[in-house]
C-alpha cells in the first residue's frame, strides 16, 4: 500500500488563504490518515484552517476542544467527529497534557464512483452543500454513533496493516461508504439561527484571515483588516469574535508569535531581527507578548525551555 498513513506532525501546511495543503500519495485514491499528538504541534494546537475535502476522526487518548466556526465542543477519549469541506476549524488541548488524535481526510468521490456519478450527485453532494451540516460529534453511548466510531477504528486498522494495496483500498472505500450512509440517515437537524453562519460571513472571514497571513509583518490596523473583508471595523470585530472567538488584533498577534516561534527554532536570526521581521516595533513589547502566548521568553523558548 502506498504511503497514505502519516504520523506525528509539528506544523500544518497551510496556504495563505487558510486552506490546508493536502498531498495525497495517489490522486486516484484521495484519502490520508494522520495520527498526531496535539501537544507536540506548534503552540500545542492545530491552527485555524479549512480544506476542500471532508475530515473525520476520533480521540485515541487525552482530551481536545474543537472550535468550528462559532461553535466549540469538547471531545474526550473515544469520541469522534465529522467536519464538512470548506469549514473553518481549529483544535487545542483541553484539561489534558496531551491528545492523540486520529484524523482521516478524504474526498467522497473516492467511494462514489467519481464526482460526476449519479451516486455522488444524489447522495454525496447534497450533504457536502448543506451549510447546516458543518460538523457532527460522535459518542459511544449513542448506538449509531458507536457504529461510526467502530468504522473509523477499522479504517485505522487497515491503514496500519498496510496489506495488499488493492484489497486495503477497497476495504477503506467500503468503510467510508458505510460512514456516509450512517451520517445521511442519522445526522442531527441543525438550528439555523444558533448554529450556522451565512456563506457571506464565512467568505469575509476567509478573506480577512488570508490578508493577515500575507501581511502580518506589516504595521496593520483594525481598519486594514476590515477593508480586506469589505466590512466596517465594528463588523470585522463582530465576525472575528463570533466565528473565531477572538479579536482581529488578537488573531494577528497570534500569527506573529507563531511565526516568531518558528524562526527561533528554525533559523539563526537574533531575537531583535525576528522581532522586527514579524511586525513588532518594540523589542520589549515583543518579549512581553511572546511570554503571554507561550509562557516563556523568546530566549528561553529558543533554548527549548
Amino acid at each position: 500500500m502506498k504511503n497514505y498513513y502519516l504520523t506525528q506532525r509539528t506544523t500544518l501546511p497551510i496556504a495563505e488563504d487558510g486552506r490546508e495543503q493536502l498531498d495525497y500519495a495517489n490522486p486516484s485514491f484521495p484519502c490520508v490518515l494522520i495520527v498526531a499528538d496535539v501537544s507536540r504541534m506548534r503552540n500545542q494546537e492545530v491552527p485555524w484552517h479549512w480544506h476542500d475535502d471532508v475530515e473525520i476522526g476520533f480521540v485515541e487518548s487525552g482530551r481536545t476542544i474543537f472550535r468550528v466556526n462559532d461553535t466549540s465542543f469538547v471531545l474526550n477519549e473515544g469520541d469522534g467527529y465529522f467536519i464538512n469541506r470548506n469549514v473553518l476549524h481549529r483544535q487545542r488541548l483541553h484539561e489534558s497534557d496531551h491528545c492523540e488524535l486520529v484524523t482521516i481526510i478524504f474526498s467522497p468521490g473516492v467511494f462514489s464512483d467519481g464526482t460526476g456519478s449519479k451516486l455522488y450527485l444524489d447522495l454525496v453532494l447534497p450533504l457536502l452543500a448543506d451549510t447546516d451540516m458543518d460538523f457532527c460529534a460522535f459518542h459511544a453511548d449513542v448506538p449509531w454513533e458507536a457504529d461510526v466510531l467502530a468504522c473509523m477504528r477499522r479504517i485505522l486498522g487497515y491503514f496500519r496493516d498496510r496489506g495488499d494495496g488493492l484489497g486495503v483500498e477497497l476495504r477503506i472505500c467500503g468503510e467510508l461508504a458505510f460512514f456516509w450512509q450512517k451520517l445521511l440517515a442519522n445526522g442531527p437537524a441543525r438550528d439555523r439561527e444558533a448554529r450556522s453562519l451565512s456563506m457571506k460571513n464565512r467568505k469575509r472571514i476567509k478573506s480577512m484571515i488570508s490578508f493577515i497571513e500575507k501581511h502580518y509583518a506589516e504595521p496593520l490596523t483594525l481598519a486594514d483588516i476590515a477593508e480586506a473583508g469589505h466590512v466596517s471595523p465594528r463588523e470585522c470585530s463582530r465576525c472575528f469574535r463570533a466565528i473565531l472567538g477572538e479579536s482581529p488584533i488578537g488573531y494577528l498577534m497570534k500569527q506573529r508569535i507563531s511565526e516568531a516561534a518558528a524562526m527561533l527554532l528554525e533559523t539563526n536570526k537574533n531575537i531583535t531581527e525576528i522581532c522586527y521581521s514579524v511586525g513588532f516595533e518594540s523589542l520589549s513589547y515583543f518579549s512581553k507578548t511572546f511570554r503571554q502566548h507561550t509562557g516563556v521568553t523568546p530566549k528561553v523558548y529558543r533554548k527549548g525551555g
